[in-house]
């Protein structure tokens, strides 16, 4: 008996000594995890398994975000817009969930709205959904057609947040572009990056609206000069030319004014400015 229990408790200490190792290099990792910079697009680490998370983050909800914490963070349109336009929205995920919160995706119709209100244009978020994790990252052209193939839907803008967004012309992320798809170029849709600046939005709009980049002193379509990205606006030419195009997109039935019918609940360093968006 006293071999067994001197067996038994050498056992023991050995398992402890073998378990140091371990529990020393998962604190170390802590530390160091600690000491990184918190990305300022990544969203807070939800607790629990970052595959459970997933998997509700797929079915419409993580760590008390969903689709509809979504819709709830984003003001529908107002009484006064002339034309209420709605967003379906796909928003990446990663291995803990959600690439970006309600709040950010608020804060970028915000902005967008700001800079639409000339044309008496409002957004609201009519949808919200979220992609798989192999679509994280959008790598290629390919890849950015991927995203809405299949997910593209007439009537609304379609607008996809994943987490990363390669330039497809050089190396480097980009924060936002407007994309037709190649083989049918009637379907176009925004790609805005987890990472992208409060402005992306709006900027990609005056692409989805016809407007090309330009060198007019204020423009959020002149992604060079001296004014700060927070205070670009839209030229008087450049509003008159996309009521033109918001014309024509109302007209063929691409996009529907929601004032004709109820919302929907969902379902479901710096870079240089000029550098991170494309056409």
């Amino acid at each position: 008996m006293v071999l067994v229990a001197m067996m038994v408790l050498a056992a023991v200490a050995a398992g402890k000594q073998a378990d140091e190792p371990v529990k020393a290099a998962e604190a170390a990792h802590e530390d160091a995890a600690e000491a990184q910079p918190e990305p300022s697009a990544q969203p807070e680490e939800p607790a629990g398994s970052g595959e459970v998370q997933l998997m509700e983050a797929l079915a419409g909800g993580v760590a008390g975000l969903s689709g509809e914490a979504y819709v709830e963070a984003v003001p529908g349109c107002r009484e006064g817009e002339v034309v209420c336009l709605g967003i379906a929205l796909f928003v990446g995920t990663d291995d803990t969930g959600p690439v970006q919160k309600p709040e950010w995706v608020a804060e970028q119709v915000a902005h967008a709205n700001e800079g639409l209100a000339p044309l008496g244009i409002a957004l609201e978020l009519d949808s919200v959904e979220f992609l798989p994790l192999e679509e994280y990252h959008v790598v290629s052209k390919d890849d950015r057609d991927r995203l809405g193939e299949k997910r593209w839907r007439k009537g609304v803008v379609n607008v996809f947040v994943p987490g990363k967004v390669d330039n497809v012309d050089e190396a480097g992320e980009i924060y936002g572009v407007h994309w037709r798809l190649r083989k049918d170029v009637r379907k176009r849709w925004i790609i805005v990056s987890s990472i992208a600046w409060p402005f992306t939005l709006v900027h990609e709009f005056g692409h989805f609206f016809g407007l090309s980049h330009t060198r007019a002193k204020g423009s959020v379509m002149n992604l060079k000069g001296a004014t700060p990205a927070k205070d670009r606006r839209y030229t008087d030419g450049e509003i008159e030319s996309m009521k033109k195009v918001l014309s024509a997109k109302l007209e063929s039935g691409e996009l529907v004014d929601r004032r004709a019918s109820p919302r929907l609940e969902a379902d479901h360093g710096p870079a240089a400015f000029h550098d991170l968006f494309e056409v």
